[in-house]
């Protein structure tokens, strides 16, 4: 990614497009985007404060809802990510639009 990431672009909830995704690249699309009907879909909602919360599909295919914080990594370009009971995760961005976040998966 060549140009600098806006924090500012990142703050909102993120829902994952699987339908979009490739073999290296996961997509992610801002809430209120038309997706079609999904049995769950992991997303994750990042605020100005720092704070953050992950929905993943839980027990019973029930969204169970995790809070945590996020940060911006520059450098990297990245997002790295901490919730509760959940390992820390580091996305490293390939792009980010005002309508789509693409993510390389590993």
């Amino acid at each position: 990614m060549s140009n600098p990431v806006s924090r500012k672009a990142l703050l909102r909830l993120w829902l994952h497009s699987n339908e979009e995704d490739t073999t290296e690249e996961m997509v992610f699309r801002p809430d209120g985007h038309p997706l079609p009907p999904s049995r769950g879909r992991i997303s994750f909602d990042l605020r100005p404060d720092g704070s953050a919360t992950m929905i993943a599909i839980g027990r019973g295919d029930v969204p169970e809802e995790l809070a945590g914080e996020w940060e911006l990594d520059e450098a990297g370009p990245s997002i790295r990510l901490r919730f509760e009971k959940e390992p820390e995760r580091v996305l490293l961005l390939v792009s980010v639009e005002a309508d789509r976040l693409v993510v390389r998966k590993g």
